[in-house]
């Protein structure tokens, strides 16, 4: 599995890591920063199996609350190079 793209949340604290599976699908996991500075998985996101990163930048802001909040700003959602 490797992470292709990132998008952090505003406050820092919140981010969604979107990752690609050896078998070539791609899905996402929601990660807080915790009061220890590391981070936590939040939520089940594991159903996620979209062909190509695009629809589960979709699905993500479907299901992830904050994300979907973030997502009027199209800039935060530009995979990195």
């Amino acid at each position: 599995m490797k992470v292709v793209h990132t998008i952090p949340g505003s406050d820092g604290k919140r981010k969604v890591k979107f990752f690609r599976r050896d078998d070539g699908t791609f899905g996402f996991a929601g990660l807080n920063l915790g009061e220890e500075d590391c981070w936590y998985p939040c939520g089940r996101y594991s159903e996620c199996h979209a062909s190509t990163l695009d629809p589960a930048i979709r699905e993500a802001e479907g299901r992830v609350e904050w994300l979907s909040d973030q997502s009027t700003n199209p800039q935060s959602l530009i995979p990195n190079p």
